[in-house]
């Protein structure tokens, strides 16, 4: 997530991590296609994906400026509990 104006201007980056609303006014915890996360290690952006054989998984904490982005070509690695473990390394 840059900090400059290069890729997003700063009025979009605001917004791009806040929280939707559902219909009856709720926060969603989710912005864009990234989940919104209260973590050990302080706030996070999340999203994750698979596909045939394939899994990821991506958290940023923006406070700590950093990602742990974990990539998998073995559909039963436990994915969320190597990043976790990670995630406790910090």
């Amino acid at each position: 997530v840059s900090e400059d104006d290069v890729l997003f201007k700063q009025d979009f980056r605001k917004k791009l991590f806040l929280s939707d609303k559902t219909a009856d006014g709720q926060l969603s915890n989710y912005s864009y296609g990234w989940a919104l996360l209260e973590t050990a290690q302080g706030p996070a952006i999340a999203h994750s994906g698979s596909w045939v054989g394939f899994r990821s998984y991506a958290r940023f904490y923006p406070e700590k400026k950093v990602w742990i982005i974990i990539f998998s070509n073995f559909r039963d690695i436990p994915i969320r509990e190597v990043l976790e473990q990670a995630e406790a390394e910090m």
